[in-house]
This record gives C-alpha cells, structure tokens and sequence, in this order.
C-alpha cells in the first residue's frame, strides 16, 4: 500500500491538538491537567486588523492529552481515509496490522495498546477553537468552535493468534465537524513517508506547518514567539530557550532535502529589537530574488497554493458573481481565490464549464440568501454528485436511442430481406412451389404439415415457413 499520498486536514495543522512531549502536561501543583490552551496574535490581511486566535484542548484525566503518538497516528488516519474511500465516508475500516505498518511501527503488543490508547484519546478529546477554525468564508467576527476528531471507534484483536494475522477489520469514524470540513476540501496533500521518517515529534510537527505554509515562490517569516506557539513550544517568552528547542528540528528537516533550504543562523534568525526576533525559511527549490520586508506585527503567511489574480481561481471567482448577481466587474479577495483554488485542486480546471452552472442552480434553491463566493463550498460536493448523475441519464438515454436506431435498422432489414423473398417467390412456378412444400414437409410442426397437407397455402405460417426455406436454399447457392 503506497504510503506518500497522504493528505492533512488543514485547521488540525496550524495549531497543536495535545501535548509536544510524550508525557502528560500537569499543572504547578504536580497534579494532572485537564486543559491545554494555545494562542497567538495574528495580523489578519483580509480584516486588517490584529485578530487574537486561541485553540483550547479539554481532555479527562482517564485518558490524557494527544501526544506526538497521537498525531502520528491521525495522519495514518488521514492517509487511510484516502486510500480507502477517498473521503466519501466518515468510517475507515483496516487491518491494525496494516496500519501500524503504514506508521513504521512495530507490529506487537506494545504497539497495539498505543494504538487503542491512541484511539481513546483522539475520540476523547474536545477542540475549542477561537478565530482559529478557517472556512475561508470571509467572516470577519469572532468565532468560537468546538469539535471532537473521532466519533467512534471499533478496535478488533485477535485472540490466541500471533501479530500480523489479524482478519477482522476495525473501523474509526471522524467526527461529523472534522469530516465535513474535509469534504469542503479543506485538505492538503502530505508526503507521509517522509513526515513518517523524522525522528523528533517537533520535527514531524514542524514538517506539517512549514508544509502547509511554505511557498515556492517567496521566503516565510514568522515572528519567533509565534511560530513558538504555533508548534506548541511552552518557553515563548524565552528566545534563547526556542531557538535551542528549534536546533535539531531544523537540522533534521534540512538534512530531509525536500522541505527547507539550509540556511545559517544569521539567515535563518533575524532580530528587531530586545526579545523581538523572526524566523525565516525557504522552500527547496524555490528562487527568491530578495528578502520580504514585513512590518513589526507578525502577518499569517499564505498558502503555498496563492493564486495569482489572473488565474483560473480568480476567473472562477468573477464567473461565479456574474451568474449569481450579475456583477460583471468584481475582484476577487486573496481568500476568495484561495477557496477557488482549493475548489480546481479537487474538481479540476473544467470546474467553472462543468460544475459552476450546477452549484449556481443548487444555491438558488437551498441558499438564495447567499451573497458571496464562500457560499459555494456548501454545494461542490453535492454538485459533483448531481452532475454525474445527469451524465449517467445521458449516457443511459444514448444507449437507449442507438439501441432503438438499431431495432428499427434490423426491422427494415427484416421487412426488406421478406419483400425480396416474397418476389422471388412469386417467380417461381406451381412445380418449383411445391417442391419448396414438399422440402418444408420434412422438418415442420405439426400445425404447418397439417395446412400444407389441407392445401391451405395462404396461411401465413405456411408461407412464412416456405420463404425460410427459399432463403436456405438460395443462401447455398452463395
């Protein structure tokens, strides 16, 4: 089973789910926590303002936080939701063998109880999300959202039977928020051998966020601090301690080759003041002609998948409003034709011919309040369906109607070939007709060697009988 074609859900990336480290976080006092909070300022473009974003993780003590374990784990859960049924279902069925393949991990005991405590923990744990869940809908409010990542689970182990036999399938559910959020396409492809490869969780941790928010064709910069909470690194208040943290990671992502440019520290840390400090990475392979000048609070670094105003996304995003309201002159935001983009990344280039007209038609009767492109994520998926659909009926209807062309081509030839018979029929004399009769009488029903000995050479099974004959023989002559 290829294990590189991955894909991550992209509001699970920007912040932690659980703890860094493998053991459970606990409070001042030494006892055991039941919540973790994460948070950043963040300059927002689209609203122009510095909008503060928190993702809060409320787990029970039974169980503890997502580890590093945990988030190997919902990337194979991610993976195997794509292999299996591409994202058309929340529940995945697998082997436990397969997956703790897929993961590199060893295949006995001990990885068999992380998995089922991994499974606890991931179903257990509540997200709240505050101006930190992106629907790239153009929302400029605040919002708070909460949602769990698994629903359910069934987890089946073979009893008295060796690891790697395992014949039954177990099953995982994602929550129905998570799993809606994936169908709206909220999703980006992840090399999972290679983040499966790194050896250090905050590598792996890195590995996601850079991923998602390198470009090939400009240098990304975050404040230090932020990128710091971003990763769910504690000391933020500590640049010497972050930087320390960062060392091996980033050592280790440069020594992959396919993620980051090797940099030195000078390049890679940049100061601009007392405590204040960014980071700096370049994708491989990428050719960056000189450095972005950014202003002292941090900007969220866009997509790898920045389309250009000129693109396909932006025209889908213009055609959109043009059959909509009629807007002929609208310019798309950035959000709007990241959405669009990440519509043509699922649906194809074609989406605008093929698909848009549909979404257009399904929004006027299930959102005919809608005013913006943002609306549209509610309809691709059902449009796909309903545009298949109509190509089925298509398809089916042209059958039928070259079906149809060919009955009434092998009528006319059937009516055609029988006039001919029944003019070569008439030429022959009363001798040459009875000797047709006489031919007839030796392979016949009994109903038509009754009317022949009756003389009753009108019926039409006798004559019927008498032109098939006609036709053998002459089909001898050939």
């Amino acid at each position: 089973m290829p294990s590189s074609m991955g894909r991550d859900e992209l509001n699970l990336v920007d912040f932690p789910i659980g703890s860094l480290t493998y053991q459970q976080p606990r409070g001042a006092d030494d006892r055991a926590i039941d919540e973790l909070v994460f948070s950043v300022d963040s300059f927002e473009e689209e609203v122009g303002m510095v909008v503060p974003k928190k993702v809060t993780t409320r787990t029970s003590s039974r169980y503890g936080f997502p580890t590093p374990k945990e988030e190997e784990l919902l990337v194979g859960l991610m993976l195997f939701c794509r292999l299996k049924n591409n994202f058309t279902s929340p529940r995945i069925h697998f082997r436990n063998s397969e997956l703790l393949k897929v993961m590199g991990w060893v295949d006995n005991g001990r990885s068999r109880r992380q998995l089922r405590q991994g499974l606890d923990r991931l179903s257990g744990v509540k997200l709240k999300y505050e101006n930190s869940w992106s629907t790239d809908d153009g929302q400029k409010y605040e919002k708070e959202f909460i949602t769990g990542i698994l629903d359910s689970y069934e987890l089946k182990t073979a009893v008295n039977q060796g690891v790697g036999t395992d014949r039954e399938f177990s099953w995982v559910q994602w929550s129905a928020e998570v799993f809606a959020d994936i169908q709206k396409g909220n999703v980006k492809e992840l090399n999972t051998a290679e983040f499966f490869s790194l050896k250090l969780p905050l590598s792996r941790r890195m590995y996601r966020f850079l991923d998602k928010h390198l470009s090939p064709d400009r240098m990304f910069e975050m404040k230090l601090k932020t990128f710091a909470a971003h990763l769910g690194i504690s000391e933020t208040h500590h640049i010497g301690k972050i930087r320390e943290r960062l060392k091996r990671p980033i050592d280790e992502l440069q020594q992959l080759g396919t993620l980051i440019s090797t940099a030195s520290d000078t390049d890679r840390f940049h100061r601009l003041g007392a405590g204040d400090w960014l980071i700096r990475f370049q994708r491989v392979g990428s050719a960056i002609t000189q450095q972005p000048q950014r202003p002292a609070v941090e900007r969220t670094a866009r997509s790898a998948a920045t389309p250009k105003k000129n693109s396909i996304a932006a025209r889908l995003v213009c055609a959109f409003y043009q059959q909509w309201s009629g807007n002929p002159s609208h310019t798309p935001s950035w959000s709007e034709t990241k959405q669009a983009q990440a519509v043509i990344d699922t649906y194809g280039d074609d989406v605008e011919e093929k698909l848009l007209p549909q979404v257009i038609r399904l929004m006027k009767s299930g959102f005919p309040t809608a005013t913006s492109f943002g609306a549209t994520k509610l309809f691709w998926h059902e449009a796909t369906k309903k545009q298949k659909t109509i190509q089925t009926q298509k398809a089916q209807k042209h059958v039928s109607r070259e079906s149809d062309a060919t009955e009434q081509a092998q009528r006319k030839e059937q009516q055609r070939r029988k006039d001919e018979l029944r003019t070569a029929w008439d030429k022959l004399n009363e001798q040459q007709q009875q000797d047709v009769r006489d031919a007839v009488l030796q392979n016949c029903d009994t109903f038509v060697r009754t009317r022949i000995q009756q003389r009753r050479f009108d019926d039409p099974l006798v004559q019927l009988a008498c032109l098939n004959e006609l036709e053998r023989r002459r089909s001898s002559q050939i």
